[in-house]
């Protein structure tokens, strides 16, 4: 039983779809694919007693007879991913880097940007200070950005 989804957990996926359907329109309308992904306890290395989801974002390429991912980099998602990070990180939890997986900082909330080779962290705080980020990852094609959530704790009555 404890493999099963909660009804909570069903639900924030459909409420976080929503949330970030809504702050990432522009983006979703263009060749962008959003997935929501939840992860049980059993897959939470940093605080295992905790469920959390994984919010991904890669732009498609649709012109071959198969769909594939396609690369993009920071300059042109970030006027509106920076907004919706913002947002986000108001009404969710954002999760620190999964080690073993990430370069970067570990011990910080944190996006993932996948280059097709590495995932590398970088700090809620220095995407949403608009300057340039670490590391010359303004330029460089991404493949995906991936960020992990939970709900913010609440106020029991």
């Amino acid at each position: 039983m404890r493999y099963l989804k909660t009804f909570e957990s069903v639900d924030l996926e459909n409420d976080l779809r929503d949330f970030c359907e809504t702050y990432l329109a522009y983006l979703l309308d263009g060749d962008f694919e959003l997935s929501v992904i939840w992860q049980g306890s059993i897959y939470n290395v940093v605080t295992p007693d905790k469920d959390y989801h994984i919010i991904k974002i890669c732009k498609l390429d649709y012109s071959d007879s198969f769909t594939r991912t396609t690369g993009f980099n920071w300059l042109q998602v970030k006027d509106y991913f920076i907004p919706f990070l913002h947002m986000l990180n108001n009404k969710y939890s954002i999760l620190q880097g999964k080690e073993g997986r990430d370069v970067g900082s570990y011990h910080t909330p944190c996006i993932s940007l996948y280059n097709g080779r590495q995932s590398y962290c970088v700090s809620v705080e220095n995407v949403l200070s608009g300057d340039a980020l670490p590391g010359r990852y303004d330029n460089i094609d991404l493949l995906e950005i991936t960020i992990r959530v939970e709900m913010k704790n609440k106020l029991v009555e």
